[in-house]
This record gives C-alpha cells, structure tokens and sequence, in this order.
C-alpha cells in the first residue's frame, strides 16, 4: 500500500473526498515529522511510538575500496510498535478490531468499577445529629468486632442501633445454629 492507496482507502471508508483525505493524510504525516525532527515523541496509543535517537561519530570502512571513512553524528527516526498494532499483525481476520476494544473496554470498565466500589466502602462513622442507613449499619456490624459494633451503636442514632441490634441478633442466631 502506497499514499494513494491509503488516501483512497480512508475517504472510502469515512465517506469524504479524496482531496480532504490527502490533506489529512499529509497533515497527519507533516506533525509527525515536525515532532521527531525536533527531539520529541508522538505515541499513538495501540498503534506505536515515534520518536528520534543521536548516532555517534564513528569510523567506517567503504566495501568497495577498503579505506576508512569518518561518519559524523546523525540522527535517525525510530518506531517501536504498540500492542495492539503487535496483536494485529499476529492474528487472523478482522477479529483483532473486537479484540482490541473489548480489552479496552474492560479495561475502563474496571476501572470505573474499582471507582465505584472504593467510594462504596467509604463509609463515614455515624454522628447523634444524622441517622445512619441500613446498609451501612449493616456493614459495620458485620465487619467489625463485638466492642467496636457497641461503640459504634451507642454513637448512632436510634434508628440505626435498632437495626444493628437486629443484624447483630441475626448474626448470633446464624452462629449458634451452625455450632
């Protein structure tokens, strides 16, 4: 595949015309040629990383005459592909599209998960002013010990202490039952 190719390729796919592709295409090419010559780096997530790296000065040896020859520092381009570029190139098909966003899309909806269950386990001490809910009461009496569950049902509010009085009769009963 060639520029055209990919210029035809791309209006093709996303409906535009080719000249808008082509100047996609170039500008696209152009930032990441500007960004490297510089000294930078331009990553592409899932596809690969584009950067430059310094070449020392050194002394070489011409193959046709035999003399030596001295090369001054340079720098060259480098691209190191990313893993889902790697993954691509090594299945079968059109698979390697669903792969890749289903990982990616666990991988953020873990994400939004874990945020989800640390704020849940965030649960403030109760205060004689506000009542506490059932389901935290509910989990303080569960997770913590005899003494602590009396401390933390004296603080509460009434109504909290009749459903940790309740939990915690229920909890005893399961214990007696199981013995």
């Amino acid at each position: 595949m060639n520029t055209k190719d990919l210029v035809d390729a791309i209006s093709k796919k996303n409906g535009i015309s080719a000249n808008m592709a082509k100047k996609i295409v170039r500008t696209t090419f152009g930032e990441i040629t500007s960004v490297v010559q510089k000294g930078g780096k331009v990553t592409l997530v899932g596809f690969g990383t584009f950067s430059s790296h310094k070449r020392k000065a050194r002394t070489a040896r011409n193959p046709r005459t035999g003399e030596t020859v001295k090369l001054s520092a340079s720098k060259y381009p480098k691209f190191k592909a990313g893993k889902g570029f790697k993954e691509a190139v090594n299945s079968k098909g059109s698979t390697v599209k669903k792969k890749v966003t289903k990982k990616v899309a666990k991988k953020a909806t873990t994400k939004k998960k874990a945020v989800q269950k640390a704020k849940a386990k965030t649960i403030k001490k109760p205060t004689a002013k506000k009542a506490v809910t059932a389901r935290a009461a509910k989990k303080v009496v569960k997770k913590a010990t005899k003494k602590v569950a009396r401390k933390v049902t004296k603080k509460a509010a009434p109504k909290a202490k009749k459903i940790a009085r309740k939990v915690s009769a229920t909890v005893k009963k399961t214990t007696r039952k199981k013995k």
